[in-house]
């Protein structure tokens, strides 16, 4: 809901579901004991509210928003070839979430951008087995990116965006106590179509993962990420480009 020129308000909500199974056979090696199956299944749903604030003013942008924590019920399933079965439901607990993030445009063709989130999963009661913990999971992100030039007949690599940027994040969970981190470095661009109805953008990734403890690997990925976004008529296309 836009209030001002300057400030805008919204809402979100999210709906969360999934569903596990998994089948295990038991092979023992005695002759005196029966072989047998397991059949595991799990399933939850629920719906978290994110609220969020957006402010501009001068060629500045400042978002923030927050997902409220939410409380989970997985509902577990077992059956055992045997005939033996079991139901069991069990609480989960979804953290805080909040992100932070602004933009700036520098010139009228210089856009940089930034921002930062954070979910609290250490106040979650996840079940994990050691060496495994729970940990509060950090992003940090810059962006930097190059309109096109509104000049006639402009070089072939002026009348595209291009967009290059960084971003760092924390895993929610420590492997011994030692975090795990994966940095990332993009190079991207885009193009409207339709008559500014629709917009396709492609992005370059290079990531790399790991962690500080000895005898862990650390795994390097490339990958491109593809997006295509349609606007209502009631939705203004972004007015930066």
């Amino acid at each position: 809901r836009t209030l001002s020129d300057n400030l805008a308000l919204g809402l979100g909500l999210d709906w969360m579901f999934g569903r596990a199974k998994r089948e295990r056979l038991l092979d023992f090696s005695t002759e005196n004991v029966v072989n047998n199956r397991e059949n595991y299944k799990s399933r939850y749903s629920f719906i978290r509210p994110t609220f969020g604030v957006l402010a501009s003013f001068k060629g500045t942008n400042v978002g923030f928003s927050i997902s409220m924590p939410k409380t989970a019920d997985v509902e577990a399933e077992s059956n055992f070839l045997s005939g033996y079965s079991s139901e069991e439901t069990y609480r989960l607990k979804y953290p805080l979430l909040w992100r932070l993030g602004f933009s700036r445009r520098i010139t009228q063709q210089i856009l940089i951008g930034a921002d930062i989130e954070y979910e609290g999963w250490e106040d979650s009661d996840l079940e994990l087995g050691q060496p495994v913990t729970a940990s509060n999971q950090w992003r940090y992100c810059v962006g930097f990116e190059l309109l096109p030039a509104t000049v006639e007949e402009p070089p072939l690599y002026r009348q595209f965006p291009l967009r290059l940027g960084f971003s760092q994040v924390s895993y929610p969970y420590k492997i011994s106590g030692s975090n795990i981190t994966e940095r990332s470095f993009s190079f991207g661009t885009g193009r409207y179509f339709g008559n500014r109805n629709g917009l396709v953008d492609i992005a370059f990734e290079y990531l790399k993962r790991g962690t500080d403890l000895e005898n862990y690997p650390e795994e390097r990925v490339f990958r491109v990420v593809f997006s295509l976004s349609a606007f209502e008529r009631w939705t203004a296309p972004p007015r930066r480009r």
